[in-house]
């Protein structure tokens, strides 16, 4: 166990209707999606985390002893983990690494929804274009060589869905980000 979140009494839609809210359930299938949601929040903030970071910075930011006493001990221990899941200490700690109000340029993305063709006008001093589908995996990675204002890519094999396009500096650093649809 690396980390515990509330699972016991998660109240959510009933299996058997699409209206009542008043069931409950219980277990790992009610805690992991809270852990999924605060990945996806720190990703929000800094989306050039690597999933090792996302871990360490959960880890650390986890409230120690909240369990049973006997069990949980000071620090890691079997029954806990590194403690419970603490979203606001976990995104206050990229407040002092990361500027969270920071405001990157967006980028012309044509035609959107596209079939087969996105045109990208990119802004200088792009070195490389990231293309993430909406679970955010990476499903093209460019480097460009030497300055291009458009660049041409051929989504005719993309699956349809949404697609988060960011594009970089020689550094790594975000510089415009957009999004288009594939149809």
């Amino acid at each position: 166990i690396s980390v515990v979140a509330p699972g016991n009494f998660i109240y959510g839609l009933d299996y058997a209707s699409n209206t009542n809210y008043s069931s409950y359930w219980g277990g790992t299938s009610q805690a992991a999606p809270l852990v999924a949601g605060l990945s996806t929040l720190l990703l929000s903030v800094d989306p050039a985390l690597t999933p090792d970071q996302i871990r360490e910075i959960i880890e650390s930011s986890a409230e120690d002893q909240v369990g049973y006493f006997i069990e949980d001990q000071p620090g890691f221990d079997i029954y806990y983990g590194h403690g419970r899941v603490n979203a606001y200490n976990a995104l206050n700690s990229l407040v002092s690494t990361t500027n969270i109000f920071q405001k990157f340029e967006s980028l012309s993305l044509f035609p959107n929804p596209t079939s087969s063709t996105l045109n990208i006008t990119l802004p200088q001093n792009s070195e490389v274009v990231l293309i993430y589908n909406a679970i955010g995996q990476e499903v093209q990675n460019i480097s460009i060589s030497g300055y291009q204002e458009n660049l041409k890519i051929d989504t005719s094999k993309f699956p349809e869905g949404n697609y988060w396009v960011i594009t970089q500096d020689a550094e790594g650093r975000t510089i415009a980000t957009g999004t288009f649809s594939k149809n």
